[in-house]
């Protein structure tokens, strides 16, 4: 007697499918588990490895934990990083606009803010014309810092590009940068999802 497992087999089958945004044909490719008990099923083997989504989740999970354990030693975290790092390109934004740009609480933003300033990595400042507003200015000591942690964030790119050569870097480059420019177009266009509960199995 045959096992179950034997009975199945996978191919790759030729999707012709349109795209209903440019209104163009393309074509992928899917992979099929076809029971051979049962023949004229096929249900579509999904490979998680090769989604784009978790390819990316997973790639960026890597890089973050290289980057925490390197940069462990200045005795700055990630989250901190990333409040010198936007500070870098805008000095002076409140804490609101910094929780904005991060995309987090206004309320951990400040904690974020209250421990840089602790360390001496930021100042606080009344804003001029409002003075209810604290602008936010990296320090002198934050500027030597960031840099240190920038390159830090830059080798450990270039080495997980490593085994791609410069023509594959730029093309890879271009292709994230179409993606996420379609994605955004996508995101800005969408209405707001609405959910609806389903009602509890008694």
């Amino acid at each position: 007697m045959r096992s179950q497992k034997s009975n199945l087999r996978y191919i790759n089958r030729r999707n012709n499918s349109v795209d209903h945004n440019n209104r163009r044909p393309y074509n992928r490719t899917l992979t099929y588990r076809i029971d051979i008990d049962r023949g004229s099923q096929m249900v579509p083997k999904f490979d998680d490895d090769r989604h784009v989504g978790f390819l990316s989740a997973d790639i960026s999970r890597l890089m973050r934990t290289e980057f925490d354990r390197q940069v462990s030693a200045l005795g700055v975290t990630r989250a901190q990083w990333m409040v010198l790092a936007r500070l870098a390109r805008r000095p002076g934004c409140s804490q609101t606009e910094l929780a904005d740009m991060m995309e987090v609480e206004r309320a951990t933003a400040g904690r974020l803010v209250d421990r840089l300033e602790e360390n001496g990595l930021v100042r606080r400042e009344p804003d001029p014309a409002d003075r209810r507003i604290r602008r936010v200015f990296p320090t002198d000591l934050a500027t030597g810092q960031q840099a240190q942690m920038r390159a830090v964030a830059d080798a450990i790119v270039d080495d997980a590009l490593g085994d791609l050569s410069p023509m594959e870097r730029e093309t890879l480059m271009t292709l994230m940068e179409s993606v996420r420019a379609r994605l955004s177009r996508i995101v800005s266009a969408s209405a707001p999802a609405t959910l609806v509960a389903t009602p509890a199995a008694e």
